[in-house]
């Protein structure tokens, strides 16, 4: 070998090492390194058993969504026997009307998983057509000013209790389904006098503005 060089030939033909120097590794005892498709398809199991979970509970919290639309019928009868009578049969026409849409989208849910963005879509129809319902009804029962905003109210809670999100996500969903009650309210003014009446009031206006 010439000069500078650590290995050293020996009889049998292996290298000799230098004293001091590690001899190399065989290749059946190197440690395989995990292949990078492994963990992708681990991630892509992740993600389908947290997609599964809110899934889940969309559909309880829909169920609970139900239970409760008809669970306030009595106090549909309650304001229009104490606070503003003949209000009655609005409030139930437009309960029973919207009811359906519930269990509709329940079912749909239930029928086969539904991708991300559909759930997305369940999500804001469900809960929005909620909002929607109640403020329709706020339309006769005390307009700008109705206690049955506390209603869309608790709309947005169930859906923040059901759903743990990052805000970015959850940001629009939420926004649309607030939204649609001064929206119905705002556009309700073109065919109800009372309504129009109330922009024109000072308080109401406020008592809306800070709803």
């Amino acid at each position: 070998m010439g000069e500078g060089h650590e290995d050293t030939l020996v009889a049998d033909g292996d290298l000799a090492r230098t004293p001091g120097v590690p001899a190399p590794v065989p290749s059946s005892e190197l440690t395989p390194i995990p292949h990078a498709g492994a963990a992708l398809d681990r991630l892509a199991q992740i993600e389908a058993q947290e997609h599964r979970a809110d899934v889940e509970r969309f559909r309880r919290g829909l169920r609970i969504g139900v239970i409760l639309w008809l669970a306030f019928t009595p106090i549909d009868v309650l304001v229009d026997a104490h606070i503003q009578p003949g209000v009655l049969s609005w409030l139930l026409c437009v309960r029973f009307t919207f009811f359906p849409i519930l269990p509709a989208a329940l079912y749909v849910s239930g029928r086969s998983l539904p991708s991300p963005r559909m759930l997305r879509v369940l999500i804001i129809f469900a809960f929005g057509t909620a909002s929607t319902g109640i403020s329709l009804m706020c339309v006769k029962f005390g307009g700008l000013t109705s206690l049955y905003f506390a209603g869309v109210m608790a709309v947005l809670v169930c859906r923040g209790a059901f759903f743990s999100e990052p805000w970015r996500v959850g940001l629009l969903p939420t926004l649309i389904i607030w939204l649609i009650h001064p929206a119905v309210l705002l556009a309700s003014a073109l065919f109800d006098r009372h309504i129009r009446a109330q922009l024109g009031q000072p308080a109401a206006v406020s008592v809306f503005a800070v709803q």
